[in-house]
């Protein structure tokens, strides 16, 4: 277990984009049967400066109704459970440095980690290989847009699976990590 490579997924609110990045690489990683080597977390930057300093309105996904209700059914398929008992989790400074890789699904989140960890920028990447955000699914109000969201998470974790085990299997020395 000491041996165990950790691979932090990271949004604003750790709400849904970053908790299923994060649990799709895990059900990636027991695909590939690499289980006993890595672990995917999910954590937020958001009610911690840079980023915004309001924290989220609810603990977890299941509390917003009607982006819950949009994805409940994929979530289901695809056997990702949020329980109401789990709540989001900021990042902080311990698991910044213990993390073999960071993995921000936007922009804003990857410049937030990198303004307030700056001692580990060489371990944080987009998670787009094409410098994309993923959409934050706060106001989205339809079936359609919901699933190309989540969908986008699924096909990027599987198209970047072997990419992002190798980013986090690099040494940290800057200049020497994943160039998106």
């Amino acid at each position: 277990m000491t041996n165990m490579k950790i691979i932090c997924f990271v949004d604003r609110g750790n709400i849904l984009r970053s908790l299923v990045a994060a649990a799709l690489f895990n059900q990636q990683i027991a695909t590939h049967k690499l289980s006993e080597q890595y672990r995917a977390v999910s954590f937020r930057t958001q009610g911690y400066a840079p980023d915004d300093l309001e924290p989220n309105m609810y603990p977890n996904l299941t509390y917003y109704k009607v982006p819950y209700s949009l994805v409940r059914n994929w979530l289901e398929d695809h056997n990702i459970v949020i329980k109401e008992t789990y709540y989001s989790t900021a990042i902080n400074p311990w698991f910044a440095e213990k993390a073999h890789a960071i993995i921000a699904v936007d922009r804003r989140t990857e410049q937030s980690l990198k303004t307030m960890f700056p001692y580990s920028k060489n371990k944080i990447c987009l998670l787009s290989s094409d410098g994309d955000d993923i959409i934050d699914p706060a106001d989205i109000r339809s079936q359609d847009q919901m699933e190309q969201v989540v969908n986008f998470i699924e096909s990027t974790i599987i198209s970047r699976f072997h990419d992002l085990i190798a980013f986090a299997e690099k040494e940290c020395n800057e200049g020497d990590r994943l160039v998106r």
